[in-house]
């Protein structure tokens, strides 16, 4: 798995990204802190019986490239993190309807290896929360590892 920045453009053999990776890591570190207090201060506040607080490093993130060969790289499948507001104009794949919005069905999209996850209703009604995103990953995992055994066993 490699994690990368916010995706700027795509093709079939390519990705391009921002190079805001680092900023958009600390960004969401400084968030995740700030919740975290609010949560402890909740739980002090309403004498909530808990543990302490378990002790957590921030993620550190090496800066990736900002283009990704895919082939090269030897990537055969893309997992798409889409986020809150969706907008592929950019997405050079042929895999959107009418109103711009990925066709998918459970997060399996007509191009071969590439997958959405994050999207409202993709399998469910919390498929765009963290906890839904995670069953529907779990789930989506069997369809990703079947499409990589059929291109080894092609490939073999």
């Amino acid at each position: 798995m490699q994690v990368v920045g916010r995706a700027r453009a795509a093709s079939s053999n390519s990705m391009h990204f921002a190079g805001d990776l680092a900023e958009t890591t600390a960004a969401a570190e400084r968030k995740l802190t700030r919740m975290l207090a609010r949560i402890d201060r909740a739980i002090a506040q309403h004498g909530i019986p808990a543990d302490a607080a378990e002790p957590r490093a921030p993620v550190r993130l090496d800066q990736p490239a900002a283009r990704i060969a895919l082939a090269e790289a030897g990537i055969a499948t893309v997992i798409w993190a889409t986020g809150y507001r969706p907008q592929y104009r950019w997405l050079a794949v042929p895999v959107l309807d009418a109103r711009g919005d990925i066709v998918q069905d459970g997060g399996v999209t007509a191009a071969p290896g590439l997958y959405v996850l994050g999207l409202r209703w993709l399998r469910r009604r919390s498929s765009s929360f963290i906890a839904g995103a995670g069953r529907d990953a779990h789930e989506l995992a069997g369809h990703v590892a079947q499409f990589i055994a059929r291109r080894r066993i092609r490939a073999a």
